[in-house]
C-alpha cells in the first residue's frame, strides 16, 4: 500500500503556473528520487507536498487521508517533514538546543543519544551555536531535526548541493543505512549518481510535468532519456563528485523563527524574550494539545 499518494495538483506562484498534473506515489519503506535539471519544479514538488506551496486540484493523501490544503505545522504533525535546500537551522541556538526544539511536540521523539549513533560530529559539536558550524555539520544538523521527530516521511531536498565530496560520502552512508532500516524517502538531489545509488524507484520532472517513472536500472539503460533531462552524457557511474555550486552557510544570527516553525510542527505566539536562552525556555514550556507555539523577531546576537 502507497503511504503517499499524488494526484493531478497543480502550484502557482502568484500568476506562475509552475507544477502541472503532478501524480506520483511512494511506497511504505520506499526510497524515491525525483530527478530533473535546476528549475524543473523538484522544489516545488516537495513544498506542495508539506504545504509550503499551495496545491490546486487533485489530491495528497497520506496514509489514506487527504492532507492537500492543510497547513504546515499540521503536516508535520502527521509525520512528514521537509529538510529543506536552505536547512534552516537556528543560527543562535547550539545543536542540542535545535534538536530539543525539534522533539517538544514530536509525538514519540528519538533520544539525543540516537540521533549521535547517526551523526557522531554532532556529539561532539553539540555546544556549538548554529553559525560556528560547517556547511556538511549544518547539513547534518538539518536531517537530525527531522529523525529526532520519527518522520514517518522523510523530504530530503537537495542534500548533498554545496558540500565536499568526502561530505557527501558520510551523508550518503547516513542515507543508506536509513534507507536499509526501511526509513520512507523522497530525495530530490542534482548529484544523480547519489540520489539512484540509494533510489528503488525515480521519476524525472522537466518544466513542471512529470515525464518519466521508473527504477535506476532501468532509467540507466536509456541514455537518451538520462541526457535529455539530466544532462547526463553516459550512464552514472559512483556517486558523490564534486558538486556543481557552492552555497554559502545558512544559519543566521537573528532569531527567525516565522520559517522555521511550520517544518517542525509549530505554530505562533507573540513575544519578545530578553535573550536566546530566554527563548529556548519559553519554546520548551509553552507547549499544549501537541503544538508548540513561539515566534520572536528582530534579537540579534553579539558579533563574535
Amino acid at each position: 500500500m502507497s503511504l503517499l499518494e499524488v494526484e493531478n495538483i497543480n502550484s502557482y506562484y502568484g500568476d506562475s503556473h509552475v507544477l502541472f498534473d503532478i501524480s506520483l506515489r511512494v511506497n511504505e519503506h520506499e526510497v524515491v528520487a525525483l530527478l530533473g535539471r535546476n528549475g524543473a519544479g523538484k522544489s516545488t514538488t516537495l513544498k506542495s507536498l508539506m504545504g509550503a506551496v499551495k496545491a490546486h486540484d487533485g489530491a495528497i493523501r497520506f496514509d489514506g487521508s487527504d492532507i492537500r490544503g492543510l497547513p504546515p505545522y499540521e503536516i508535520a504533525q502527521l509525520g512528514i517533514q521537509l529538510v529543506p535546500e536552505e536547512r534552516r537551522i537556528f543560527g543562535s541556538l547550539n545543536v542540542e538546543e535545535n534538536l530539543q526544539l525539534a522533539a517538544l511536540s514530536a509525538e514519540h521523539p528519538w533520544t539525543l543519544e540516537r540521533i549521535y549513533e547517526y551523526f557522531p560530529r554532532l556529539k561532539e559539536r553539540r555546544r556549538s551555536r548554529g553559525t560556528d558550524l560547517s556547511g556538511g555539520e549544518q547539513q547534518m544538523l538539518a536531517i537530525a531535526r527531522a529523525l529526532i521527530r520519527d518522520a514517518r516521511l522523510i523530504l530530503l531536498d537537495e542534500p548533498f548541493e554545496g558540500l565536499a565530496p568526502i561530505i557527501v560520502q558520510d551523508l550518503l552512508t547516513v542515507a543508506k543505512q536509513l534507507a536499509e532500516e526501511g526509513r520512507t524517502i523522497i530525495i530530490v538531489e542534482q548529484n544523480v549518481a547519489a540520489a539512484l545509488s540509494i533510489a528503488q524507484r525515480c521519476y524525472i520532472i522537466n518544466n513542471g510535468h512529470l515525464v518519466y517513472e521508473g527504477t535506476p536500472d532501468d532509467l540507466h539503460a536509456k541514455p537518451e532519456i538520462m541526457h535529455e533531462y539530466l544532462g547526463q552524457h553516459a550512464p552514472v557511474g559512483h556517486a558523490a563528485a564534486a558538486p556543481a555550486r557552492a552555497r554559502p552557510l545558512q544559519a543566521v544570527g537573528q532569531v527567525d523563527i516565522d520559517a522555521r516553525m511550520p517544518a517542525m510542527g509549530l505554530r505562533h505566539l507573540p513575544g519578545k524574550p530578553g535573550t536566546h536562552q530566554a527563548l529556548f525556555e519559553i519554546a520548551r514550556n509553552v507547549v499544549g494539545n501537541g503544538v508548540l507555539d513561539v515566534r520572536v523577531e528582530g534579537e540579534r546576537r553579539a558579533p563574535t
